[in-house]
């Protein structure tokens, strides 16, 4: 089941906007755009078709490696997942949920599943720790003119 050409234009559209708003480099673009297209062929990607070429874009980012000034290697081309995330509305819980599909329908790598399960464990514990903090923070840090006035009391009382 394919898109619609009116719908894979407007995909495709939507998508070249995502690189040029993440200034994304042509080489992760293409990948990305190449890897969305071969699981196209094969599979029914159901749901916002932007947010399956985020997880092609996300896979494309990590697998590039960057020369440093040193003589070591940057892992990624240093386009965040919040950057990516964030500026194609996709959700982090989303991300999780469709990118472990995307890693099977790709047949992705054990080491690259288990950085996002990693990933995913980490974003779980950072949760559980906001919530736990998150009322005692605000709690600690109350705005005082939150509080009600107090009387003013003579030190007698009659």
């Amino acid at each position: 089941m394919g898109l619609s050409e009116d719908g894979e234009d407007a995909v495709e559209s939507q998508f070249e906007e995502l690189c040029l708003d993440l200034n994304m480099d042509k080489k992760a673009r293409d990948e990305a755009l190449e890897n969305y297209q071969k699981i196209l062929e094969n599979y029914s990607l159901e749901g916002n078709q932007l947010h399956w070429l985020v997880c092609a874009l996300y896979e494309a980012c990590r697998r590039s490696v960057i020369p440093t000034v040193g003589r070591g290697t940057v892992e990624g081309n240093c386009v965040s997942l919040t950057r990516l995330l964030r500026s194609s509305k996709f959700s982090l819980i989303q991300f999780f949920n469709k990118m472990k599909k995307w890693s099977d329908m790709a047949n992705l790598r054990k080491e690259f599943r288990d950085k996002i399960d990693r990933l995913e464990r980490n974003f779980a514990v950072s949760t559980v720790i906001f919530k736990k903090f998150e009322p005692i923070f605000l709690d600690i840090f109350r705005n005082p003119m939150d509080e009600p006035a107090k009387q003013n009391r003579s030190r007698k009382q009659r």
